[in-house]
């Protein structure tokens, strides 16, 4: 039986891919995840509700969500992912960014990933360990971008492997700028809204357009 035939299971280990029953049938057995990969959630402060705790979902319930990435990377998202409700439902896309440990400006490599209602950010195809291919495990500052929110990035560089979770929606996680660059509200960190231009700052000019986008209409 070849390998692509094989049955696919699950071993337990986080740090292991491509799980399968070998040929003897008797272990399931993956391949060593060389990739970076860790996982992130964060919290946007427009769609956020403070009364539930989790971002609304109001693009993807009005169709507005596009399956293509919006930073123009090549990237879609998995055919019914958008049709998944509750608190992992699809809120909108993100940019994860990789940086240099000896130069916060420089970006080693960004991904479009997608952030869910209740904060976690999941790859386009809804797993919730973000893979960068061809990266080794290291040490990096990590950053958060969103098409209408200032973004984030951790205060300093640190090592990531398979068993990291960056969490930036909990207020004690460092991060630049602090009270500067986010929000405290129900006992966690927000995202600042309105940056509908992307150029880091908020002001007149953005409000228009960042409400009827994160809102989900033209109101």
């Amino acid at each position: 039986m070849l390998a692509s035939e094989r049955p696919f299971c699950d071993d337990g280990d986080p740090t292991t891919i491509n799980d399968i029953i070998r040929e003897d049938g008797c272990t399931c057995r993956g391949e060593p995840i060389t990739d970076l990969n860790f996982r992130t959630k964060i919290m946007l402060e427009g769609p956020f509700n403070s009364a539930s705790g989790f971002m609304r979902d109001g693009l993807r319930k009005e169709g507005l969500l596009p399956y293509a990435d919006p930073f123009n990377l090549g990237i879609t998202a998995t055919v019914g992912l958008f049709d998944v409700q509750g608190q992992n439902a699809i809120v909108d896309w993100v940019l994860v960014e990789l940086r240099d440990k000896d130069s916060v400006e420089n970006i080693i490599d960004s991904r479009p990933m997608l952030l869910q209602r209740d904060g976690d950010i999941v790859m386009p195809n809804g797993s919730i360990q973000l893979i960068f291919e061809g990266i080794e495990e290291g040490v990096f500052f990590v950053s958060i971008r969103h098409q209408n929110h200032l973004s984030l990035t951790t205060e300093a560089a640190i090592s990531i492997n398979a068993n990291t979770v960056i969490d930036f929606s909990n207020p004690f996680t460092p991060v630049f700028g602090d009270s500067q660059s986010s929000k405290i509200l129900n006992g966690k960190r927000l995202m600042l809204a309105g940056d509908a231009n992307g150029d880091g700052t908020i002001n007149a000019a953005d409000k228009n357009l960042y409400w009827k986008r994160e809102n989900g209409s033209q109101t």
